[in-house]
């Protein structure tokens, strides 16, 4: 078996490691525990819930450009409300 590390999860810890028994170029097989038994899942490598990586570093690295992306679109929305709020200050009646 091969480690793989998925991110996505919940709680303190946003990269977890799985047990990999096959891998493709999209999809893995990971070894899951549903109530005490062990299952073999297929999934996909990337989706928009989870995303599986080789190392460590690899998923951090996912974690933080995801981060900062929607950081900077999230400064952009505070930048163009910051300009409809002076807009509003602004506002005279006719």
């Amino acid at each position: 078996m091969k480690l793989k590390y998925v991110t996505g999860g919940f709680g303190v810890n946003p990269i977890k490691k799985v047990e990999c028994v096959r891998e493709t170029e999209k999809s893995v097989w990971i070894v899951e525990s549903w109530n005490g038994k062990e299952k073999i899942q297929q999934t996909l490598k990337r989706s928009s819930w989870r995303n599986y990586f080789d190392t460590f570093e690899e998923a951090k690295q996912f974690l933080i450009k995801d981060c900062e992306h929607k950081l900077m679109g999230l400064q952009g929305r505070v930048s163009n409300e910051q300009k409809n709020l002076v807009k509003l200050y602004e506002l005279k009646d006719d």
